[in-house]
């Protein structure tokens, strides 16, 4: 990755004693480092070069490079004056060890942000993406959501964790005198709307650096490094390092809309039927995880099921309630939006094995309280049925609505003969082409109101 000249000044004042710099706004982000050569493209790098060089250099030319500039010994009045990113180091410092060291800091921070992109890919929770920062930074990093709840924090913090510290109790909650000191203070409340990063303090707190995260421009939680040293070399490294992990939290926040671990993996697999239904490549490895990480298993007995709002309405407008609605008070159960429509994915094995209630009935009571009809696929196990499911919960509503209207909700099951008919039929009509005894099955049912054709091993 490119590292900005306050990471790379970070580092290596650490290593060598500096003599000199001069930081530019903004701060640029720069390539691996390279030594000067006359000619050579020195554009976004951090350059090697001699003092006689850069005098040279800023001689010749308007100090306005988009590099910077690492010497040793004492850099020209010129490059000073034109206000260039320098930084000069005491002349006993061998440029060759500048080099390697830079070498050592890029591939530190490579693998840092290979870390993070791991984290992020992989569907792991946010204490792991924290956790990759250990390498990179010291001080105390943070996470919090809106309730100022702590999603994740750094060992520094996990050391003090129910220690007395002003920021951290035993729960994993803010202390209840910080909260109350951070509510009654004005100034603190005027930051929620902030975009950028930016510092906080006050009598209560010590020197942070934060940056708010937002979805769908509504405020969800607060990244944050408490400053240990308040220097402002210290205190720019933070706002870099900051700035970065902050691209990847809010990545994964995007990708799961959520802090919870239990919502990021049922996101996780609402994510994945999401890619199959919309015939994405999805490897059974995949599947099996997703469904472990929620308690699942392949071997279940799974059904899709449609729900349909009986209102003037074309859209569910009360997806997102019924969903979280349901997922809260249904074991084995997860919803998701898809084409406009509110689908769940009912586990009966998981459903059933706390209170042995029955999933029929329940669903029955709640589409009646909740002016819906739904459509039922037939129960399934294997990943590859779950389209095919998809389009019997729709043919389920179709031929359910029309020809017992009546109901709360269908099942594919009670339907598909009528849907065999009407679809393979060709030029003729059902009675021409089917079993006339099936007919007149079906005739003494209408009359007596009866199911046999459902089920003719009830004749027997």
């Amino acid at each position: 990755m490119k590292l900005s000249q306050d990471i790379i000044y970070y580092h290596l004042s650490r290593e060598f004693p500096v003599r000199y710099i001069s930081r530019r706004e903004p701060d640029i982000k720069l390539k691996r480092p390279i030594f000067y050569e006359n000619n050579a493209d020195i554009s976004n790098s951090a350059v090697i070069i001699s003092a006689d060089e850069l005098k040279v250099f800023s001689d010749k030319w308007i100090f306005n490079s988009d590099s910077l500039f690492i010497c040793t010994g004492e850099p020209p009045k010129s490059a000073k004056a034109l206000g260039g990113s320098v930084i000069a180091f005491e002349s006993e410092v061998s440029p060759l060890s500048i080099f390697n060291y830079l070498q050592e800091i890029y591939n530190l921070f490579d693998n840092w942000d290979e870390a993070l992109k791991n984290v992020c890919y992989e569907g792991r929770n946010f204490e792991s993406l924290i956790k990759c920062c250990d390498p990179v930074i010291s001080d105390p990093v943070f996470l919090t959501d809106k309730e100022f709840r702590y999603v994740a924090y750094s060992k520094e913090l996990a050391e003090k964790r129910g220690a007395g510290d002003d920021y951290i109790d035993e729960n994993d909650n803010l202390p209840i005198d910080a909260l109350n000191n951070f509510i009654a203070d004005s100034s603190f409340q005027e930051l929620f709307d902030i975009r950028e990063v930016f510092g906080y303090s006050s009598s209560i707190v010590e020197d942070m650096v934060c940056k708010n995260i937002f979805y769908q421009n509504e405020y969800v939680g607060r990244l944050l490094i408490k400053l240990i040293d308040i220097a402002e070399h210290i205190k720019n490294y933070n706002i870099a390092i900051l700035e970065h992990l902050y691209l990847y939290v809010d990545k994964m926040y995007e990708k799961y809309k959520s802090f919870k671990h239990k919502e990021i993996l049922l996101n996780s697999l609402r994510s994945l039927l999401f890619d199959i239904l919309n015939k994405k490549e999805v490897s059974n490895g995949q599947w099996e995880k997703a469904l472990e990480e929620n308690g699942w298993n392949q071997s279940e007995k799974l059904q899709l099921v449609q729900f349909k709002p009986n209102t003037s309405y074309s859209k569910n407008m009360y997806a997102k309630y019924l969903g979280a609605e349901i997922e809260s008070k249904w074991k084995g159960c997860t919803c998701i939006e898809y084409n406009d429509r509110l689908l769940l994915l009912v586990n009966h094995d998981k459903f059933d094995a706390p209170t042995k209630g029955d999933f029929y009935q329940t669903l029955a009571y709640f589409l009646r309280e909740s002016l819906l009809s739904a459509g039922l696929s037939r129960v399934f196990s294997e990943m590859k049925q779950l389209c095919s499911a998809y389009e019997q919960t729709d043919i389920a509503l179709d031929f359910g609505v029309r020809e017992t209207p009546k109901l709360s909700y269908y099942k594919f099951d009670d339907y598909v003969l009528s849907y065999m008919l009407s679809s393979c039929t060709g030029p003729f009509a059902k009675e021409q082409i089917c079993s006339e005894k099936l007919l007149m099955l079906k005739r003494y049912d209408a009359e007596k109101r009866t199911e046999y054709y459902k089920d003719p091993a009830c004749l027997f």
